[in-house]
């Protein structure tokens, strides 16, 4: 393969190298790292044939630490991108030189849409086990809690949020928003914890398993305390009277 035909195609000077893979070239489309896309474009009898190189499924892997979810993810991607996804690896056969835009682009979007909705899924599934997790635990406290999950409320803003949540404790109102180390989980619980009415009247937690990143932590420190699920557990929930 030479990298003069797939800029060409193109039509742009995206980076583009050989490997021992094919050519390697970057794309617009990137990971929820980010990080950009690459594909591998290689000669082929029929054309040119363009691929992951199982890049995607790595990266769901790596992120999700779930192979099952990055693979049927993966799988529903490729359909749409007219791509196909089979020994872990997507691809698809340009036939000239002339589709290679068109295979570059569908590889490098099935690869990206296919990653971000296995990471949202492997996140909303430890999300609920997180959220039953920390129900288990102030249902069984000797501090009598009353719990009511999926809690709904209208914030500052006039919008309709939605908190996993909310402890009644004496003449206290605790919301609660479980979080895992996902830019979609961190953006919405951040969203809804600081548009929240009543703050003076409500105490406001950001629960978290799993580690965060600094980062992280002090951005939702900003509207909520920030506190870890051992720290509820080690305390039977008495951590969360404590403001």
């Amino acid at each position: 393969m030479k990298c003069d035909l797939i800029i060409k195609a193109l039509h742009l000077a995206d980076e583009c190298q050989e490997t021992s893979r094919g050519s390697k070239v970057r794309t617009h489309c990137l990971y929820p790292s980010f990080e950009a896309v690459f594909v591998y474009v290689q000669s082929h009898p029929h054309g040119f044939m363009v691929t992951d190189a199982g890049d995607a499924l790595n990266r769901a892997w790596l992120h999700g630490r779930d192979e099952s979810f990055g693979k049927r993810h993966l799988k529903q991607s490729a359909r749409h991108f007219g791509c196909e996804f089979k020994h872990g690896q997507l691809s698809i056969l340009a036939p000239s030189d002339e589709w290679l835009a068109q295979a570059i682009a569908a590889v490098a979007n099935a690869a990206a849409e296919g990653v971000n909705a296995s990471i949202r899924h492997t996140g909303q599934s430890n999300e609920r086990k997180l959220i039953s997790r920390v129900y288990d635990v102030v249902k069984g406290s000797p501090y009598g809690f009353d719990a009511t999950l999926d809690y709904s409320a209208v914030g500052k803003s006039g919008k309709t949020h939605h908190y996993d949540m909310l402890l009644s404790h004496n003449n206290d109102q605790i919301l609660i928003n479980v979080v895992v180390p996902h830019a979609n989980s961190i953006a919405a619980k951040y969203l809804a914890l600081s548009d929240a009415t009543d703050v003076r009247s409500r105490l406001k937690y950001a629960v978290y398993d799993k580690e965060l990143t600094r980062e992280d932590k002090v951005l939702l420190s900003n509207v909520a305390d920030v506190l870890p699920y051992k720290a509820i557990v080690e305390t039977s929930g008495k951590a969360l009277l404590v403001h």
